[in-house]
């Protein structure tokens, strides 16, 4: 192998051909050496395009504000809804709340739920909480349960937003790791929060924990996006591109010198000694600070040490001349058919160059994933399958290559097999979740009008504010004979999109 790849995704799948390390131990051990800004500030002018970008980017932050005031309003009701019902839950009178018959009822209701949202989860608790609370009468049952319904609607809507925002969505992922380590995972069953006092609470604790999560992560990325709004704002009206580079002085620190050695860095110290250095000799102060002296031996030792690496990395670079000849050969040629086959369009010279890079590299999957790629956009059908078959064998846990091979499998017109394989795929991520309208687009034309109810259904619980799937919703419900219902979804097409 040319190349190691590192797993720290800490997660519970064992890839082949990676070596697992921890995220800590990764960082510990390769990320050692610190950027030196003030090299890289003359390289950070704006680009030829930069107007154009910035002209895209701002309603782009707009929306972006949008959603996280979204996340920080939902979150914060239901941070407040959640803190009532776990007083009131904490209650002596709240500890048997959920006699037989209700529990049977609440079955009964739940199970005809399932039925009618085909399994979908957030219907089916959308449906259950409608049918049960007009059920209750005026009793403390009835208001945990209005409580829960509307902690339901906000942690939803919460949710919903984080999904849109993906460093909003690792800080709630951060959270659900955390509750797996605190014994906050219990049974989810509305029927088990209600009779079991000790879950419920700590069922209520898990979900403030979550929505905490979101509504800070919410509260500083906001304050980021409007700064940088106000920013790019200002620099569209007056173009200064001052505006876009930092004026910040980076601090001199000589005292963190021996930690940043220990790592075997030796970067950051040398630029810090350097810098002070240099300040001192071109000011010329009487009599010179003592931590001029320190400067100085911090900067014979740094830069002994970057001597040092330097030999090494020459001696490295003697001994794995070929190898890295060869890489990078191969990363030529992977850069040449990926440019070719995109702006060119040109999927017969890709593939020679693909094959070519296969040859020099067979193990590495990039210029195998190309091939089968290329296979596919040149209409070779055929070949992309026998290429996909070969990636999935070697790497049977990249949910991309089997999803990218369900996708060949429908253009051969294998519509059974390759539904079913983007079917098992989409069961353990939700990374592909925008290709349910898609789904439902082939189960549409194939008149499968319940099959592709189901999929756009699911889609819009994920995209909320695609009108298009609406309309196509519309055209399911229209050709059950639910006209009602057909009219309600064209009626949110036209709400999202009136034009």
């Amino acid at each position: 192998m040319l190349k190691q790849v590192i797993n720290s995704t800490e997660g519970g799948a064992r890839i082949k051909g990676t070596i697992q390390l921890s995220l800590k131990d990764s960082i510990k051990k390769y990320c050692q050496k610190p950027i030196d800004k003030s090299i890289i500030k003359p390289l950070l002018t704006p680009a030829d395009d930069a107007d154009e970008l910035i002209e895209k980017v701002i309603p782009l932050l707009k929306n972006d504000i949008d959603d996280l005031n979204d996340i920080i309003t939902n979150s914060r009701k239901g941070i407040a809804i959640s803190h009532g019902i776990k007083t009131l839950i904490s209650r002596h009178e709240y500890t048997k709340l959920l006699p037989k018959a209700k529990r049977i009822l609440f079955d009964k209701i739940n199970k005809k739920a399932s039925e009618e949202a085909k399994g979908n989860p957030m219907i089916i608790t959308r449906l259950f909480f409608e049918r049960a609370i007009k059920k209750l009468t005026k009793c403390r049952l009835k208001t945990i349960m209005v409580m829960n319904e509307k902690n339901f609607i906000y942690s939803e809507a919460a949710h919903m937003s984080t999904i849109k925002n993906p460093l909003v969505n690792v800080a709630v992922y951060g959270a659900s790791r955390q509750i797996q380590t605190r014994g906050l995972k219990v049974d989810a069953s509305i029927n088990h929060f209600l009779m079991n006092q000790k879950d419920a609470i700590i069922r209520t604790q898990r979900n403030i924990i979550i929505l905490k999560a979101a509504y800070t992560a919410g509260k500083s990325l906001k304050k980021s996006y409007k700064e940088t709004l106000k920013l790019l704002t200002k620099y569209n009206k007056t173009k200064d591109n001052s505006l876009l580079a930092s004026n910040k002085i980076e601090p001199i620190n000589l005292d963190d010198a021996e930690e940043y050695f220990k790592a075997k860095n030796w970067a950051h110290p040398l630029l810090d000694a350097d810098k002070y250095i240099t300040h001192i000799d071109n000011t010329m102060p009487t009599p010179v600070p003592k931590k001029y002296h320190k400067a100085l031996k911090i900067y014979e030792k740094a830069l002994k040490m970057k001597n040092d690496a330097i030999k090494e990395a020459k001696e490295s670079e003697t001994k794995y001349h070929d190898k890295m000849n060869k890489l990078l050969e191969y990363n030529k040629l992977l850069k040449e058919a990926k440019e070719i086959g995109r702006v060119d369009k040109d999927f017969d010279k890709a593939l020679k160059l693909m094959n070519q890079a296969t040859k020099l590299v067979p193990d590495d999957p990039e210029a195998l994933w190309g091939l089968a790629t290329a296979l596919h956009h040149a209409g070779k059908i055929k070949e992309s399958i026998a290429k996909y078959k070969e990636l999935i064998e070697k790497f049977p846990d990249n949910v991309t290559f089997k999803f990218e091979y369900g996708q060949v499998l429908l253009r051969h017109n294998e519509l059974q097999e390759g539904l079913k394989i983007i079917g098992e795929v989409m069961e353990v991520t939700d990374e592909f979740d925008n290709f349910l309208t898609r789904i439902g687009d082939i189960y549409l034309k194939g008149d499968l009008v319940k099959e592709a109810l189901v999929a756009y259904n699911s889609y819009l619980e994920k995209f909320p504010f695609d009108f298009e799937a609406w309309n196509k919703k519309g055209q399911c419900l229209d050709k059950l004979g639910k006209k009602a219902l057909a009219q309600k979804a064209y009626n949110k097409a036209l709400e999202i999109k009136p034009k």
